[in-house]
């Protein structure tokens, strides 16, 4: 386990967690099934959809704050926080 690839791990972890949400989504639709109207409890398109759609948001959440790190210089954010 320690002796994997770091990417390895966060893959792993990211599939693991992954398959939680969507099974916590599925549980969530069937006692949603009275508000959905004109869509099955588990319709694929919508699930992907949403999917898609979070998915698009968290790595424009991420991507956003990392690129504007990254054009800190590393030294002067150290003298400037102490």
């Amino acid at each position: 386990m320690m002796s994997d690839p770091r990417w390895h791990r966060y893959w792993r972890y990211l599939t693991n967690r992954v398959r939680g949400e969507v099974a916590v989504a599925l549980a969530a639709s069937q006692l949603m099934r009275s508000l959905l109207v004109g869509v099955r409890a588990v319709d694929p398109l919508t699930f992907g959809g949403a999917i898609g759609v979070l998915g698009f948001v968290a790595l424009v959440a991420v991507y956003l704050p990392a690129r504007r790190a990254a054009r800190l210089d590393p030294v002067k954010a150290l003298r400037a926080e102490g």
